[in-house]
C-alpha cells in the first residue's frame, strides 16, 4: 500500500533547489504581492507523474478598513467569505518522474500583471491567482485604505489505484495572510503578511 511522508514546508525566502521555480519561498513584498510556499513529500514507492495529485481545501475571509471615513466607528469589514472546506485551485503537484518525491508550490495574492496603483480592486482572475465563480466577484470601496486576506489551507496527497483516487498522507494545514495599504499613491505590503505552518484565527488583527 502506497504512503507519502511529509518531509518539508518551506518559506525561507529563497527559491526552491528542488523545482527549479525561481520565485523566492516566504513573505510577499512591494515588489511581489504574492506569498509563497513549497511542499514536499516522499512517497514509500515511484508513482508515474500522471497517477498523483494534491488536493487542497480553504477557509478565507478578507477584510476591509473604512476607519477613515467620515462616519465614525466602521471599522474593519467583512467584504466576503469562503468555507471552511471550500475547494482551492488544483495546487501545481510538482513531481519528479524518476523519484517518489511530490512537491507543490503556491502563491496566493496578486498575478504579476496586476497594477498596485490601481486603487479600487476587483477581486477577480484578473487580479489575483484564484479562481473565482461569479458568486465570489467583489469589489472594494473607493476609499479602502487597507485590506486584509487570511486564508487557511488544507492540503493532502492522493494516488491513482485502479479507478479511485486514495488519500495517501495526512492532512496537512498552514494558512496565510496577505495584508497590504495605500500609502503614496500605490499599495503596499503591511506588517501583518506571513505564510506559515497551522491555523490561524481569521479576524482582521
Amino acid at each position: 500500500m502506497t504512503t507519502a511522508q511529509f518531509i518539508h514546508f518551506r518559506n525561507n525566502g529563497h527559491a526552491s533547489p528542488d523545482t527549479g521555480l525561481n520565485v523566492p519561498l516566504g513573505p510577499a513584498t512591494d515588489q511581489r504581492m504574492r506569498n509563497a510556499m513549497e511542499l514536499c513529500f516522499r512517497l514509500s514507492v515511484s508513482v508515474p507523474q500522471n497517477r498523483v495529485r494534491f488536493r487542497r481545501t480553504l477557509h478565507e475571509r478578507v477584510w476591509q478598513n473604512t476607519r477613515h471615513r467620515t462616519t465614525p466607528g466602521t471599522g474593519y469589514e467583512l467584504l466576503f467569505e469562503l468555507g471552511p472546506g471550500f475547494p482551492d485551485d488544483p495546487p501545481l503537484g510538482l513531481g519528479l518522474d524518476s523519484l517518489p518525491l511530490c512537491f507543490d508550490v503556491d502563491l496566493p495574492g496578486f498575478n504579476p500583471f496586476w497594477r498596485p496603483s490601481t486603487r479600487q480592486i476587483r477581486l477577480t482572475d484578473t487580479t489575483t491567482l484564484e479562481s473565482r465563480t461569479p458568486t465570489r466577484l467583489q469589489m472594494t470601496d473607493r476609499d479602502t485604505s487597507e485590506l486584509i486576506f487570511k486564508r487557511n489551507f488544507t492540503q493532502w496527497l492522493e494516488v491513482l489505484q485502479g479507478r479511485h483516487w486514495r488519500r495517501v498522507s495526512t492532512r496537512f494545514r498552514w494558512h496565510d495572510t496577505l495584508h497590504i495599504h495605500w500609502a503614496t499613491a500605490r499599495w503596499r505590503v503591511g506588517p501583518l503578511t506571513k505564510i506559515k505552518l497551522g491555523t490561524m484565527p481569521l479576524n482582521p488583527s
